[in-house]
């Protein structure tokens, strides 16, 4: 039986899977990442974990830093590793996830570059 599709993971699960990347990230670091993860900014994250701004970029920095990584799209692949790692199964999506198509979301007042 294919198990059900989850399309958003929780903040629990996420930082879960951060403390396993690296055992040296601080909770804070690992609370910013996760958020990240989810697609928040930095003035968002900011406001969930009652920090300023320049505190949420200075976490996330360290913990990229930490994990010898540059970018939220290295983030994602080490989570998406780990979790491969963790469930070698998961590598061959379902059936019901195969015929999904995935699509970026995008904000809809974001503006791209090809538009400028």
């Amino acid at each position: 039986m294919d198990q059900p599709f989850h399309p958003r993971p929780s903040i629990d699960s996420l930082e879960a899977l951060l403390r396993k990347l690296d055992p040296r990230l601080t909770r804070r670091q690992v609370q910013v990442c996760a958020r990240a993860l989810l697609g928040m900014t930095c003035v968002a994250v900011g406001l969930d974990l009652g920090v300023r701004v320049s505190t949420v970029v200075t976490l996330r920095r360290r913990a990229y830093s930490i994990l010898h990584i540059s970018s939220l799209n290295e983030l994602f692949a080490l989570c998406l590793a780990q979790v491969l790692h963790a469930s070698p199964d998961l590598a061959v999506p379902s059936a019901a996830a195969r015929s999904m198509a995935i699509v970026p979301l995008q904000h809809p007042t974001a503006k791209t570059r090809m538009a400028e």
